[in-house]
């Protein structure tokens, strides 16, 4: 009995280890998120004073191409090595050929054929911007299964330092640049930010393979990377097409404009994902086997999530020309008519984060995969007739109309098909629909007064705000939501119960405890 005993307390050790590593991991993983999305805020405004739209607009567009590059060139293998189970040190090696052998391929084909493919996007400005951040794909062919070593033993830290300090260092050189050679400074400052940061990341990485082949462990890599990474290129189609249409069909100005405004208007999204994707798939996995606790969680997650993201994309929408006006300066003030509809966009994508991480967790990524389908043949269909018939306004208005009448409805009826009733995620809803209105009235009059911008921007966010809250918290269900998620002496998991306990069995009950997944999920208002 003595060596049984032995045997759990180290298993609980070697728990703990893993548990603490974890955390730590996700605490740097957050920094790092926060902190880069923060930074790329304020680069943003320093950026808009000294290009002009056309140049931002060139920029953007060789940014769309290698971001699709980049996922498409990835294949999964990071996955597949952050997954492996088994000796990692044997698949390193093929991991690392085959991440060279694809960078290459698609450098080479990124740079010769920038002419065709800026052409194609209606953007030949950006022809020699899109040949500079080639060079990125080859960087990231060197770094990607170092990454995932890292991020496999929980080293976020070091990532986090390496692309803090490659952003430190090469975004204010692109800026410098970018006065004289426009977006082609912009992409030689990135691109010496991902170089700085490759170089911390060989250096600090503790496992450094050299290539070599087993082509039994290649086709174990890409069956393993290849599903998650197709499902990342249906997602990056999906928020892609409508700068592709834009592009197109408006031309590199417009969009300079729009891009401006969608990543403004993702502003609640960005702050929120963080926390939502770090919290909400775990514990939603662990609450699929009690539909009555799922559902509750749910809807509370949903009234505490969208009431943010509700709020954040009414202030966007209803200080939209103060806030250009202020942060990026009076040129910019075109991707107002945009900005205004994206900000709601912007909001329903985190409702719909919700529901994609849930339906995950119930298992339902097939049915997703189809609504991702039907999405996209949406906006490639609706949205070039938007454009031609509104502009950026209408590709604006299209992108949040398709996401609130196709895309949201299609989502609900999965979740319903997976056992949660629809009347108490409606009624999740009521506390949002009370404050939006609320603070809508309060913007129209701010509106009418006609003050100063800054004014404006300042004492109008601040009584939107306070009428947001106030209908928020009037309603009953925004209070509950308020309550389950405040932490107190019986909001945390019973730790004790799982310490003292000698039973394996009674070990992984208490990690399947419904009621502990339902308090951790709580403290995503936190």
């Amino acid at each position: 009995m003595a060596n049984v005993a032995d045997d759990i307390a180290a298993n609980e050790s070697q728990d703990e280890s893993l548990g603490a590593r974890a955390r730590r991991g996700m605490t740097w993983s957050l920094l790092n998120s926060g902190a880069a999305r923060l930074l790329n805020v304020v680069a943003g405004m320093i950026v808009a004073r000294v290009v002009t739209p056309d140049e931002f607009g060139a920029y953007a567009a060789a940014l769309l191409v290698m971001t699709i590059v980049l996922s498409m060139n990835e294949a999964g293998l990071s996955v597949a090595v952050i997954r492996w189970r088994r000796d990692v040190e044997r698949v390193a090696p093929t991991a690392v050929t085959c991440s060279f052998a694809s960078s290459f391929a698609w450098f080479a084909l990124m740079l010769l054929g920038a002419p065709l493919i800026a052409s194609l996007l209606g953007a030949p400005q950006a022809t020699t911007a899109i040949r500079v951040l080639s060079f990125g794909i080859l960087l990231d062919g060197i770094s990607t299964i170092p990454n995932a070593m890292l991020m496999r033993i929980f080293q976020q830290r070091k990532r986090t330092v390496a692309q803090l300090t490659g952003f430190l260092v090469g975004t204010p050189i692109g800026i410098l640049l970018a006065g004289r050679h426009g977006a082609a400074g912009l992409a030689l400052g990135l691109t010496i930010s991902n170089g700085v940061a490759t170089a911390i990341i060989l250096r600090l990485c503790p496992s450094r393979p050299r290539p070599g082949w087993d082509r039994a462990a290649a086709v174990e890599l890409f069956r393993v990377g290849l599903p998650p990474a197709l499902t990342s290129v249906m997602l990056l189609a999906i928020v892609s097409v409508d700068s592709i249409v834009v592009s197109r069909v408006l031309g590199v100005g417009a969009l300079g404009f729009y891009a401006l405004a969608f990543n403004i208007a993702n502003w609640p999204w960005n702050l929120l994902s963080i926390s939502i994707r770090q919290v909400s798939l775990p514990a939603f996995s662990r609450l699929a086997g009690d539909p009555a606790e799922l559902e509750t969680a749910f809807a509370r997650s949903l009234t505490l999530a969208a009431g943010l993201a509700a709020l954040g994309g009414v202030l966007i929408a209803s200080l939209a020309t103060p806030l250009v006006g202020v942060l990026y300066g009076e040129k910019w003030l075109p991707a107002v008519v945009a900005l205004q509809w994206l900000a709601l966009l912007g909001a329903l994508r985190v409702v719909l984060e919700l529901c994609y991480d849930l339906l995950i967790a119930v298992g339902r990524a097939g049915a997703l995969v189809r609504v991702q389908i039907c999405w996209l043949v949406a906006l490639a269909v609706g949205l070039p007739v938007a454009a031609r018939l509104g502009g950026i306004e209408g590709v604006a208005i299209g992108q949040s109309a398709i996401a609130a009448v196709l895309v949201l409805p299609l989502n609900a009826r999965l979740l319903t098909g997976s056992g949660l009733r629809l009347r108490p995620l409606v009624g999740a809803m009521q506390p949002i629909v009370i404050g939006t209105a609320a603070a809508t009235l309060v913007a129209l009059a701010v509106d009418r007064v006609g003050a100063p911008w800054w004014p404006t921007l300042i004492a109008g966010g601040l009584l939107v705000t306070l009428a947001y809250a106030a209908a928020f918290l009037a309603a009953g269900r925004g209070r509950e939501a308020l309550r389950w998620a405040r932490p107190g002496p019986g909001s945390g998991p019973d730790l004790t119960q799982r310490k003292t306990s000698s039973s394996p069995k009674a070990s992984s009950s208490a990690r399947r405890n419904p009621q502990r997944a339902t308090e951790e999920l709580s403290q995503l208002s936190t």
